[in-house]
């Protein structure tokens, strides 16, 4: 898969991202807005999920697994695909991609050094939904709470 394909145009970048849980909770990333490079639209919220565009050649696995590794010094184990997402953080670039669920065995987050993100929360379902998160993210979080308890997750 491309880095990036021209669609409209607009470059259509390709994502995962990673519902990372451990011990029940789960990890948000607060955006720090002034150090993000593709820049932001309020109604994509202050608080994500960690994960980013695909490199070529990469699988959605290896993906996830780098990216998290990236922007917080977890490993990771890749579990179920919960649901798609698309959303366009400015008018030329439109990033489409899969979210999973993901497992740590640790919740020790060291934050990627390019001020990308500046704070990480582990919270439960209901915490994380009180947080400004961007509404792919909220339906991610319907469907795995149909799948009822976190056992079925990976």
């Amino acid at each position: 898969m491309p880095v990036f394909e021209m669609e409209n145009g607009r470059k259509r970048y390709w994502a995962c991202k990673g519902i990372v849980f451990n011990d029940g909770k789960i990890l948000l990333l607060h955006v720090n807005h002034d150090a993000d490079e593709l820049g932001h639209r309020p109604e994509l919220g202050d608080w994500e999920v960690p994960g980013g565009r695909m490199e070529a050649g990469e699988t959605d696995e290896q993906t996830l697994k780098r990216e998290i590794r990236e922007e917080v010094g977890l490993d990771v184990d890749v579990g179920r695909f919960v649901s798609d997402l698309e959303f366009s953080p400015r008018d030329d670039v439109v990033i489409r991609g899969k979210c999973y669920v993901c497992a740590s065995p640790s919740r020790d987050v060291v934050l990627e050094d390019n001020g990308r993100h500046d704070r990480a929360l582990w919270l439960t379902f209901d915490e994380a939904l009180e947080r400004d998160v961007p509404p792919w993210f909220r339906e991610a979080i319907g469907k795995l709470r149909n799948l009822g308890d976190s056992s079925n997750y990976l």
